[in-house]
C-alpha cells in the first residue's frame, strides 16, 4: 500500500517532462495522499494524460489545480469537467452531457480552483465546462487565461455563471471584442475578480461594463435585469426618480 504524505499539501511538479504515461502512474497515488494544492505547468500532459488525471480527483484530496500550459485540448476539457460536474450531487448521469446511458456514482469531489490558461479549447466544450460550472457547489476560481476562447464560446461559458458560485473569472488575452452577455448578467453573478484584460474590447464596451458596475439595483429590481435593454430602461428611469 501507498503511504500517504502526512505534512505535504502543496505539491508543484512545474516545467518537468511528465506526459501521459507519467501522469497515469502518479494519478493513481493521488488518493493516498493529502495534496491539496497541485502544480502541474508546463508539463506535456496532454489530453491523453489528463483524462487519467481526472479519473482519480473525485477520489483525491486535490482542491487546487494549476495545468497551465500542459498541451490540453476539447477532449481533456471534457474530461475534467465529468468529475466537476458530479460533485453536486456524487453521480453523473450519462446521456446528456457526457454520453451513454446508465449514473455512475462518484465520491464528491470538492475542485475549488482550476487553471487551465495556455491551452487550447474549442466552443463545444467550453459549453459543456459551463454546465459542470452550473452543477459544482466548490468550483470558485476559474481561469482560462490564453485559451483562444471566440466571443461566442465565452457568451457560452458566461450565460451559466450567474447559476454558479464562481466568485473569480479570468478571461486576459482571448482576443475578445465583446462583453456583452458579461455586461448584462454581472449582477446576477457572484463575481468578485473579473480579470477581462488584454481582449480586443472597444471604449463602448468597456464604458457599458463600468456603467453597469456603478450601478446598484434593489434586489428586486435586479431580478427583471435581464438584458441590455432592461438595464438601460432601469437606468433611465431610476434618474427621472
Amino acid at each position: 500500500a501507498v503511504m500517504p504524505f502526512t505534512r505535504v499539501t502543496v505539491l508543484s511538479l512545474r516545467s518537468n517532462r511528465i506526459g501521459a504515461v507519467g501522469i497515469k502512474f502518479f494519478s493513481r497515488c493521488l488518493n493516498s495522499s493529502k495534496v491539496s494544492t497541485l502544480i502541474l505547468r508546463n508539463n506535456p500532459i496532454t489530453d491523453a494524460g489528463v483524462k487519467y488525471l481526472a479519473a482519480e480527483l473525485s477520489m483525491s484530496n486535490v482542491t487546487v489545480l494549476v495545468l497551465e500550459g500542459c498541451a490540453l485540448r476539447s477532449d481533456g476539457l471534457k474530461a475534467l469537467s465529468e468529475p466537476i460536474y458530479s460533485s453536486i450531487s456524487g453521480a453523473v448521469k450519462r446521456g446528456s452531457t457526457f454520453g451513454g446511458d446508465v449514473t455512475q456514482s462518484h465520491p464528491t469531489q470538492k475542485l475549488a480552483s482550476l487553471d487551465l490558461s495556455y491551452n487550447t479549447f474549442c466552443e463545444e466544450s467550453i459549453g459543456i465546462l459551463g454546465d459542470a460550472l452550473q452543477a459544482s457547489p466548490y468550483l470558485t476560481s476559474l481561469n482560462l487565461r490564453n485559451t483562444g476562447l471566440s466571443d461566442s464560446a465565452c457568451s457560452k461559458l458566461i450565460r451559466k455563471i450567474p447559476e454558479s458560485n464562481l466568485t473569480t473569472l479570468i478571461l486576459e488575452g482571448n482576443g475578445l471584442h465583446t462583453v456583452r452577455d458579461l455586461t448584462a448578467k454581472l449582477h446576477l453573478t457572484s463575481l468578485e475578480n473579473l480579470n477581462i484584460a488584454r481582449n480586443n474590447l472597444p471604449h463602448a464596451a468597456c464604458v457599458k461594463l463600468l456603467e453597469y458596475l456603478n450601478c446598484r439595483p434593489d434586489p428586486a429590481d435586479a431580478l427583471k435585469i435581464k438584458s441590455e435593454k432592461d438595464f438601460y430602461e432601469y437606468r433611465n428611469l431610476s434618474r427621472t426618480r
